[in-house]
């Protein structure tokens, strides 16, 4: 049995490798063949697998990758639950443009005074946040970051699913990331971050040879 499934946050062949060993470890799997480009996977099954365990082996593996199936004979992806929001969109769009260039002015215009950061730390307020960013952008981390690259933004209502890159000047490390934000007021009032830790401790080093070097 072979049913095609979509997967977002595959952007490259090392997501494609973990993509791939993580569906095949999961009871039931066959063979999987994974197309980068369209970021389509086809599954072979000895009989069918549930969408769910699909999913819960990449939440149990800590990944940050989203599966769904695709429709038979259609050329879009099922767009899952998720409804899409322009302004919600927009918000995001900035925020996370904002924390990838470091600039800690244009990021507190988007964020609520009761903003909560949740990630490798926490921070319980805008400013500290701010402050934090504003800190990267004096370390030798700003000479290494380029960009972040958003993948994919999901609206449900007033909470947003936003998938994107890290992009760094060394074409081969980019960090893969989710987040989970929520609105309020028009602002960023929550988010709950998610990465790619192996291709974070790659860059990292990298940011340290840089150092050594100059």
């Amino acid at each position: 049995m072979e049913k095609t499934y979509k997967i977002s946050g595959m952007t490259c062949q090392a997501c494609t490798r973990i993509v791939h060993h993580t569906i095949l470890g999961v009871k039931g799997v066959k063979k999987a063949t994974l197309d980068l480009s369209t970021h389509l996977a086809i599954i072979d099954m000895d009989e069918n697998v549930d969408l769910a365990k699909l999913q819960d082996a990449f939440t149990k593996a800590d990944s940050l990758y989203q599966i769904w199936e695709m429709e038979p004979g259609s050329a879009e992806s099922h767009p899952g639950p998720w409804d899409t929001t322009a302004a919600s969109k927009d918000l995001v769009t900035a925020y996370i443009s904002a924390v990838g260039k470091l600039d800690h002015q244009q990021l507190e215009k988007h964020l609520h005074p009761s903003f909560t950061y949740k990630g490798p730390i926490t921070c319980n307020s805008a400013q500290e946040y701010i402050q934090l960013i504003e800190e990267h952008a004096n370390s030798p981390v700003a000479s290494i970051l380029v960009k972040n690259n958003i993948q994919a933004i999901f609206v449900d209502g007033d909470e947003s699913c936003v998938i994107y890159d890290s992009e760094s000047r060394f074409p081969d490390l980019k960090v893969p990331f989710v987040e989970w934000i929520k609105i309020k007021e028009g602002k960023i009032a929550a988010t709950q971050v998610k990465f790619n830790r192996q291709q974070m401790k790659l860059l990292m080093q990298e940011v340290r040879k840089n150092q050594t070097r100059s």
